[in-house]
Order: structure tokens, then sequence, then C-alpha cells
């Protein structure tokens, strides 16, 4: 688990510009941005984190972007080698480094019946494979008509954040989505109730 004061909050998905430094002009958040792109300045970010005393430390950033881009690319026909060397690569990164936020908020366009807050997916890696796992600690936003206002939902959301177990280790969450088949999820994982997920290798 990481130490430190904050709450470690990954920033993801359909993510407008600017929508990240409005919600981090709030008092009781502090924006940590990576120097540049890629996995090892993602973790840089996230260590970054360590000495922020702020109740919240948002990070446009996430290690896992390069695993989840070869995760969809898999599925679209392009075979596992790409995951595999991006899984490899996060795991060699990562080694002796705890490799992940303390929760994701993941911004999209898609919404739920309701018309708000979409509820999570199996075609997004994050909605589907990570909250099939840790269901509380991915979180999604609906995005709206301008930057300000989806700023606005990411922090009324931050204090809603539920609480639940950490993550698991990185190795086991690579293979759990080896076998994570975006074709059908259980209803009960759908809406956050449940971690039943039809499974299929991807080799």
């Amino acid at each position: 688990m990481r130490r430190g004061a904050a709450t470690v909050v990954a920033v993801v998905g359909e993510v407008r510009p600017g929508v990240v430094e409005a919600a981090g002009r709030a008092r009781n958040v502090t924006l940590i941005t990576p120097e540049d792109g890629g996995t090892a300045a993602a973790l840089r970010a996230l260590e970054r984190t360590e000495g922020v005393v702020a109740p919240y430390a948002l990070v446009p950033a996430d290690p896992l972007q390069e695993v989840a881009r070869q995760w969809h690319r898999t599925w679209s026909g392009a075979g596992p080698d790409g995951f595999e060397r991006a899984a490899a690569e996060l795991l060699d990164t990562a080694r002796g480094r705890d490799p992940l936020p303390d929760y994701y908020i993941v911004l999209t366009s898609a919404p739920n019946a309701a018309g708000d807050t979409p509820a999570p997916h199996e075609h997004d890696f994050h909605l589907g494979v990570l909250a099939s796992l840790r269901p509380a600690r991915v979180a999604s936003v609906a995005t709206g008509t301008s930057a300000a206002s989806d700023a606005q939902r990411v922090l009324d959301l931050l204090p809603r954040l539920g609480q639940g177990p950490w993550w698991p280790p990185v190795a086991d969450l690579i293979a759990s989505a080896r076998s994570f088949f975006p074709g059908r999820l259980a209803p009960a994982t759908a809406t956050g109730r449940g971690e039943d997920v039809s499974r299929m290798p991807l080799s």
C-alpha cells in the first residue's frame, strides 16, 4: 500500500484539456503532473504524491496506460504479443515500487441508462478489468459540456470514493487481464456489486 497523507487519484479516460488543471486549483487538491509520457514517468509522478499534505493528490497519468492500450489491441485482432511486451515492461519498471494509485476516476462520454454517471463495462480496461477486481477503487464520471463542468464532477466525486481491499499484486492483475474476455460481463459486476466475470485466455 502507498504511504502518504493524501488520497492518490489517477484521472484517466476521455479527459479534455484543462480538466485536471481546473480540478487541481481546489483547496483540498494537489495536482501532480508527470514530466513526460510513459510508464516510468507515471510511476515517478505517483512517487511524488508521498510528500503531498492536501487531502487529495490528482495525477493525470497511469502506469497501466500501455498495458490497457495493448489489451484493447489484443481484442481488436492484433494478438497478445503487444500486451505481453507492455506487461513485461511494467513489471520490470515497477520492480520494488507500488505501481498503482489509490483510486482511478475514469471520464467517459458513454452514459448509463439514467444518463448520468456511467456504469462499469467490460470493453474498457479500467471499468472492466480493474473494476472487476476492485470495484470500490474504480469510479466513473460522465463528461459534460465543458472542462469546468468535468472538473467539478471529479471534485464532487472525491469525497464519495468508497473503501475496499487494496489492489492485488501487479503480476496477479496482469494475469487477470490475460483471461478477461470483454464480450460478456456478469450484471453484478457491471453495477459494481460483484466480481463474477466471463473469462477467456489471451493466447
